[in-house]
This record gives structure tokens, sequence and C-alpha cells, in this order.
């Protein structure tokens, strides 16, 4: 695997992250009038029949080596793999710990670590699926929340909303007692990016304008299977139907091709398509006409209306599970080429509001310059050196309502990551 470069001052590294997160208490009197900054502290504790609530900014700024990173990332898939028995792993003081939910998971989590020196295996209450089954159910609850992820240290479901009544508290308590516990954080006013560098009209490439008769969106990388070339974007971009109402055309109406892959509907948000059992966030993949072609490349000079034509060799594709902490550039149609973004939390369901959920894709956040825009939706995310795109990280989904972010008021944008992406996608990332 690429090199990883480890230092947050380096705003085009992939940098690996943490994902456990301890809880400090602290004087009601020191609470920040913003609770989306300051430490990670409880707000208000839990009770018998009131779930905890707690404040504070989770951006993970240290990096653990690429080998503890990668560590996470198999006992990731290990826990996906044997979702009843095992439950989501997590970064502690350099280890990775692989938490196991039932006795024929402690030999599971055993031999997941066998060979890995950084990992252990711990006995928890809830197992990946009974957590994956609360994080998807609470998303669609209302009362505020727009965002549910799962918190592997505290092998608990986190929701996030702007603000805890007593009568939420009380809810989720009945309904899933110790389970759950509520993040404050302000709502991002999450959306999909599709509505809207400007002439693509064969040899198509990552971070292109592309028409379909969704909207205007951004194209990502390009897949080759047994010689077909496959161009990715953002599933809610598309229309996975008959006929030819799910067509792509470049800005001058030249024909790409027909929507071969989407996970997403247009009405609910992320679905599971055939032949899978989970959810993969937002992705579709065009299947190009005869005749046309795709490159290894995805643009990055700036935004339209000027047709920036500079462009990166797309060298290889992240081949493990993003961890928090983790860095990357996106490059959309109307925000350019932008990096510095940092993994915040990962397998995410987030609420963009008209009955649409996100599932199991991540949130990152940027603290400098401009956010993504409108028309960025299935932008290419990736890490790069000076001459290419080293490790192709993602797709772009979503973002906030901030247009420039500030270190008190970052943008937050939302993704699928490569994993998924290759999941959904035929063959492998087209390289340069």
């Amino acid at each position: 695997m690429t090199h990883l470069v480890r230092r947050r001052a380096v705003a085009v590294g992939l940098i690996a992250g943490l994902l456990g997160l301890a809880v400090e208490t602290v004087p009601a009197a020191a609470e920040p009038a913003d609770p989306d900054l300051g430490p990670v502290r409880t707000v208000a504790a839990a009770t018998a029949d009131k779930v905890e609530v707690f404040a504070g900014d989770l951006t993970v700024w240290e990096a653990p080596p690429e080998a503890v990173a990668a560590a996470l990332s198999t006992a990731y898939q290990n826990a996906l793999d044997h979702p009843d028995d095992l439950s989501v792993p997590y970064q502690s003081k350099g280890t990775v710990v692989a938490p196991y939910a039932s006795d024929s998971g402690s030999a599971l989590a055993a031999n997941a670590t066998r060979g890995l020196a950084v990992t252990k295996a711990v006995k928890v209450t809830r197992s990946l699926a009974q957590l994956e089954r609360i994080k998807f159910e609470a998303i669609e609850l209302g009362g505020g929340i727009h965002t549910a992820f799962v918190d592997g240290a505290r092998n608990q479901v986190i929701v996030e909303v702007p603000a805890a009544s007593d009568e939420l508290r009380a809810s989720l308590a009945a309904r899933y007692g110790q389970a759950v516990a509520i993040h404050l954080q302000s709502d991002p006013g999450a959306h999909p990016q599709d509505d809207g560098r400007a002439n693509d009209n064969g040899n198509f490439e990552g971070g292109s304008d592309i028409r379909t008769n969704v909207g205007q969106c951004t194209s990502g990388f390009a897949f080759v299977s047994g010689g077909q070339h496959y161009l990715t974007t953002a599933g809610h971009c598309t229309t996975n139907s008959s006929g030819n109402t799910n067509a792509t055309h470049s800005p001058n109406h030249t024909f790409i091709g027909f929507t071969h892959v989407d996970n997403w509907n247009n009405g609910s948000g992320s679905v599971i398509v055939s032949g899978y059992s989970d959810y993969h966030g937002d992705v579709a993949a065009i299947k190009l006409t005869p005749g046309q072609t795709a490159t290894g490349y995805a643009h990055n000079g700036t935004y339209l209306p000027t047709n920036a034509t500079s462009r990166l060799p797309v060298r290889n594709r992240l081949s493990r599970w993003l961890v928090p902490g983790d860095q990357y550039c996106s490059s959309g149609i109307y925000s350019g080429e932008r990096c510095g973004w940092i993994v915040l939390q990962t397998n995410v369901a987030v609420n963009y509001g008209s009955g649409k959920v996100l599932r199991n894709g991540f949130i990152a956040q940027n603290f400098n310059g401009l956010c993504t825009r409108n028309g960025d939706s299935g932008a290419p995310l990736y890490a790069r050196d000076s001459t290419s795109i080293t490790l192709a990280v993602g797709l772009h989904s979503g973002a906030n309502s901030v247009t420039a972010g500030t270190s008190s008021t970052p943008c937050r944008a939302y993704g699928t990551e490569m994993m998924h992406v290759w999941q959904q996608v035929p063959g492998d990332i087209l390289k340069a």
C-alpha cells in the first residue's frame, strides 16, 4: 500500500485516526456556549429512565501508525462477516480492541486477532447486528435526530440532535435502554448535492460535469471489468429504471451510457440491492455505451464556470475501511479541489430530509476555505501527492449548509467509502 503521510498539517495526506473516544465530565459552569466545541464531556448522566447526553468536539486530530489502521480495518471486516457474534472494533492507546458479544464470538475474535500484535479481544453486551438495527431505526424516529452512528468504545449507538429534551431522552431509554446515548450537535442541514470541468465528451474521467434525468452532478472514478468501462457517481444522481430515463450525458449532450448500478431510492435513500445483505452508502455506476471509453484520471483544477483542464492520474484505491482521522481531498465541479477533509465518523446514518436517509456513509469536516456545493455529488475523494492520486478514497454524497469552513463552524461533508463502491461496481478501479 502507498505510504501514508501522517501529519495533519499536510492537507493532502490520508491519515489513519482513532475510533474510541473517552467522555470527560466537567462542571456545568464550564459548559461552552456552543456544544459542538470544547472537550468531550457529560451534559446529563444516564438515569434509570433517561439516556445520557454528552457534548464536545469529536474531531480526531492524532493518528496511529498505518499498522494500527490496517488492523482496525481487518477487525471491522471480521465483524461484518460475523455480525451476530462480534461488535464494532475501536482503537485505544495504540491497541485495536476487537469486541465479541457471544460465547462463539470469543473464538472468532481470538482467531481474528492472532498474528496482529496491536489487537486484543474483549467481551461486550451488544453485537454489531444489534447496534446496526438500532442505528437504522433511530435515524427515522424524528425528535430532531439528524445523524446516528455506532461508537465501538461505548458499545452504543450515538444519535446527534441540536438539543436533547427530557421527552426524547425518556423515549429513547424506553425503546433501547442504555444502548443509545445523545451527542449534542447543531443540525448541519444535511442534503444531497445533485443540482447544480465542463466539456468531457469522450475518454470520460472523474471530476467532470455530467447530466442525468435527476440533475447535474460530478463524475467519480472510472472502473473497468473485462474491457467494459463504468463511470461512478452518487446514487441519488441517477434513476435505475427501464428505458432511456436513466441516461447520462455530458454538458453538450454527448451520450455516456445508462445506469447499471444504483443503490439509492430517490424517495427513501440508501437501499439494499439484489445480491447484498446490507447498505453501501450512495453509489451509482454508469455503463458506458459502445464506442465510449473512460480514463484513469480525475480533474483537480478550479470550479465551474472555469473549464479547468488539469488532471491527476489515479494510481490505486484504498483497500481498507476508513477510520476517523483519515484525511482526503475532494474535486467537485462547483467547489474544485479541496484538501484537508478529516474523517469524523464512519458507518453513519444521516437524515437528508424529505424521507431520504444516507445509510452507512461517513462524515468528514474541513475547517478552512470553501465548502462543497450543489452539483458536487459523486465527486472523487482521494489522497494525493504532488503528481498523482495515490489512493482513491470514495465518492462525495452531500453536505451541510455552511459555505466556508472555520475553526468554530467547519464544513461538514458526507461520503461513501471506496470499500463500499468497490463492492457495488463491477471490476476494479481504472488506473492510469
